[in-house]
């Protein structure tokens, strides 16, 4: 059964000169002032010190949420300014790509993003199963194509902004580490595959080139000898 706050004599009916205190104040703690008017007023110092608790930790927590609020509010916006700061000093440099060229851009690579997202949608090839759609609509296809469809519109069209996007994307957001690696694997790719591929295409066709010129030389040399 639950403690009555007011002792045994809360519920019943019989009269009182004293209030009904908790019965944790004890009868010598109270005090009595008496108004003009004839009415008296009774105080506790128990209750005044417990009340008084109350309102110096709930002022004192209201002041603490209080200071934390303005500290992240301060922090937001440090950071606010922060990335403003770096995105037009390191970012957005080119000033005929920003007036002219960045808003038609976005505009277009939104495009080209839900373009992605409808190619690689399964249910827009319906019961489809050539290569082509089984290809656009894998789960790397679905995460990749709308940005790539999107980062290449961006590239063609603002190419300084998106070279110092990517700049900043692996100094700033990617570890040191992973983009050491990538790198190296782009590096080696260049050098080592498509690279050399086109050397090689390069160096051959060159070479065919400067055999038909000879061949052409050759066949102009004869040919006025002849007439000589």
């Amino acid at each position: 059964m639950s403690r009555s706050f007011y002792g045994e004599s809360a519920g019943g009916s019989k009269s009182t000169e004293a209030p009904l205190v908790p019965d944790f104040v004890t009868p010598t703690d109270l005090t009595t002032t008496t108004l003009s008017t004839g009415n008296n007023i009774y105080n506790s110092k128990t209750l005044d010190e417990l009340f008084s608790n109350w309102r110096g930790n709930a002022v004192h927590k209201y002041q603490i949420y209080k200071s934390e609020l303005e500290t992240q509010k301060s922090a937001v916006a440090n950071e606010y300014e922060s990335l403003r700061k770096h995105v037009s000093e390191q970012i957005l440099t080119d000033e005929y790509e920003n007036t002219e060229l960045l808003v038609p851009t976005g505009v277009l690579a939104l495009g080209a993003f839900f373009s992605g997202r409808v190619l690689s949608n399964p249910k827009n090839w319906k019961a489809s199963t050539s290569f082509t759609s089984r290809l656009l609509t894998s789960i790397p296809s679905r995460v990749l194509l709308p940005w790539t469809l999107a980062g290449a519109v961006f590239s063609q069209l603002t190419p300084v902004t998106w070279s110092h996007s990517l700049r900043s994307v692996e100094s700033d957001i990617l570890p040191e580490e992973w983009v050491s690696q990538y790198h190296q694997l782009r590096d080696s790719l260049h050098t080592e595959g498509l690279g050399r591929k086109w050397r090689e295409l390069n160096d051959d066709l060159n070479g065919y080139l400067q055999q038909r010129v000879r061949s052409g030389r050759e066949f102009l040399i004869n040919r006025q000898n002849n007439k000589s």
